[in-house]
């Protein structure tokens, strides 16, 4: 039996990613499959991915900043709209486990035969109550009350942490309630952002290198030869991911073009279609990000997530990809795979023996 894994979108699926952040967001999608995101003690890492952003979108090149340039990003960063106001339940309305409904009335005008023009009267007619508007499940009520104390870069990001413990209907039917259950809290302040400045600091005397932060946040990075020996065929892989889950997976490759009418039906499985694109070489130096998920029933490719486009999960010929993966290794500079340390084998991750 091959192995699939449930890796998390970043998003919904018109989603992409924000900037040159692909090593967060395919980091993201890997490390939410075991535990939440950023790690506890390490929100800096968010905000380096929203600094990068602002950087790129400024027309800089990371690469070329010293520390009074990395100082004028942070500084513009601090005063621009990129630094959105976050979200955070409001702890009284997780008590209750529904808001408090206040008279709503609707005003109607009286027939105009029955108006005294002098007087004009206005009747009140109360609506009806939404569904919506009722107390919420048990158990997505629980859900919610174990993100107190917590702050979101929004409500997507709220949806997108309750998705997998319930379903899609569920969420859609109660989504009005579950956003008015949270309330904007401040923006990054002056302390956070300087935090990221020193995590910028010290990430570029590692030359920027996405290992370097990987590592930081849990990952373990493969070296050439178990990456090679785990891509040696498709069922050393997925004996490779079955004791450590999906993998990060870093290199000079993105998507080629997608072949929508080549797809595995999945539906028994994860819900929904993958469909068929290869993985083809970036122009230039540039480097992608993305997460492995698992490896067909057929052992003859590999399912992927890309952060451009995470709604979907994708497969490409593993004998294709292995050995275009395996051409750019002999790059000194190409990033490798990583898997998160303290995954536990993968157990906490849902997985399906396809």
């Amino acid at each position: 039996m091959s192995i699939l894994y449930a890796v998390p979108p970043i998003g919904n699926s018109t989603n992409a990613q924000k900037g040159p952040t692909c090593w967060y967001y395919a980091a993201k999608m890997v490390a939410r499959c075991h535990e939440p995101w950023p790690p506890a003690g390490q929100k800096w890492i968010s905000l380096i991915r929203k600094i990068s952003t602002f950087i790129a979108d400024n027309g800089q090149n990371l690469n070329n900043l010293g520390d009074q340039e990395l100082l004028q990003a942070h500084q513009g960063f601090m005063g621009s709209a990129k630094n959105k106001d976050k979200v955070q339940l409001n702890s009284a309305l997780s008590r209750t486990g529904f808001k408090a409904l206040d008279p709503v009335y609707k005003w109607d005008h009286l027939p105009e035969s029955m108006v005294n023009p002098q007087n004009m009267q206005r009747v009140p007619m109360p609506s009806f109550i939404r569904p919506q508007d009722m107390p919420l499940p048990q158990n997505l009520q629980g859900s919610l009350n174990q993100l107190e104390g917590q702050r979101f870069d929004g409500l997507d990001e709220v949806i997108q942490l309750l998705t997998g413990q319930h379903s899609e209907q569920t969420l859609r039917f109660y989504r009005s309630q579950i956003e008015s259950s949270f309330v904007a809290t401040k923006k990054h302040d002056a302390q956070e952002v300087e935090a990221s400045l020193q995590q910028f600091i010290e990430w570029r005397k590692h030359g920027f290198a996405r290992g370097h932060l990987l590592t930081m946040l849990g990952f373990r990075g493969l070296d050439k030869l178990t990456t090679m020996e785990a891509l040696s065929s498709t069922s050393k892989l997925d004996a490779f991911m079955k004791v450590h889950g999906p993998l990060w997976c870093g290199s000079p490759l993105s998507m080629g073009p997608v072949d929508a009418n080549t797809r595995q039906n999945l539906t028994s499985v994860i819900g929904f279609v993958a469909y068929k694109c290869p993985l083809v070489q970036t122009m230039g130096a540039s480097t992608h990000a993305i997460a492995i998920c698992g490896v067909s029933l057929k052992k003859d490719c590999i399912y992927y997530r890309d952060p451009n486009f995470s709604g979907h999960v994708f497969f490409t010929d593993f004998n294709a990809f292995s050995s275009a993966f395996g051409s750019v290794l002999k790059d000194p500079n190409v990033g490798l795979m990583y898997y998160v340390k303290n995954a536990n084998g993968g157990t906490t991750c849902q997985k399906h023996e396809n």
